[in-house]
């Protein structure tokens, strides 16, 4: 079962630079340790109710992984994970929808101190990497990979609304997802000029189809499927549009 947003993923060359910037706007930045097998180091922004977003950069070169190129170019935001309860499970309900996943890896991060935490990664082919989002399950305590938040971050931000992602096609229909118990619906937003896929996970991925010319076509054009912005939810009872391009945190209020 897939449980929710675990984390969202920004990539860049300088991680100090990184976590300057978002230290600068008000959020509390941890240190997050080191990743042996894919030779990258990452800081964390932890959020109330357990979702963080990971700042990450590549200590040693590693081209075969999927966000090397990503972090050379200084992309930002990147990629978006979510929780799974049980990953054969899901694999087969991915495999069902079409989408194709890569087998189930084994991960770790050490910690500054030595403490080791471990998880299972499941990741899509290079076919739906820009455009669906991996899955994760814990084999040490989530508690190990990522400390919990009670207070708010910067800007009174407690959650997560929804995660928008830019397609030029729908990778799957509404139809196939309801068929595999997730709510789903299409709809126009006329305001970006897209028709809209929405997944009804605990919290909704978005799915943008530009269907005119404007901003969200020549996002599309420049940077291709890719994982566009959030919705944060606040404490004050408004959101922000969160994105970062790699020069740090970009926001904008809710229309």
């Amino acid at each position: 079962m897939i449980t929710g947003l675990d984390h969202l993923v920004v990539a860049v060359t300088d991680l100090d630079a990184a976590e300057r910037a978002y230290a600068e706007c008000g959020f509390s930045v941890i240190p997050g340790g080191i990743h042996p097998l894919n030779g990258t180091r990452n800081a964390l922004i932890p959020f109330p109710g357990g979702m963080y977003i990971e700042l990450i950069t590549f200590e040693r070169p590693n081209p075969a992984h999927r966000w090397w190129e990503l972090a050379q170019e200084n992309a930002g935001f990147v990629d978006a994970c979510y929780g799974s309860s049980d990953f054969e499970e899901d694999g087969e309900t991915m495999r069902r929808l079409g989408l194709e996943m890569q087998p189930a890896v084994s991960l770790s991060r050490q910690w500054p101190d030595g403490r080791t935490a471990e998880w299972m990664l499941m990741i899509p082919s290079a076919r739906f990497r820009r455009n669906w989002p991996f899955l994760i399950c814990d084999k040490t305590h989530r508690d190990e990979r990522i400390p919990r938040q009670t207070d708010p971050q910067a800007f009174g931000i407690t959650g997560v609304d929804c995660v928008d992602i830019v397609v030029e096609d729908f990778p799957v229909t509404a139809e196939d997802a309801r068929r595999e118990g997730f709510r789903a619906t299409v709809d126009r937003e006329p305001s970006l000029g897209a028709e809209v896929l929405t997944i009804g996970v605990e919290t909704p991925i978005r799915f943008l189809s530009p269907i005119v010319p404007g901003s969200l076509s020549e996002h599309l054009q420049r940077n291709g499927p890719s994982f566009w912005r959030v919705l944060f939810r606040r404490q004050s009872g408004g959101a922000l549009w969160w994105t970062d391009g790699g020069a740090g945190p970009l926001f904008a209020a809710q229309d």
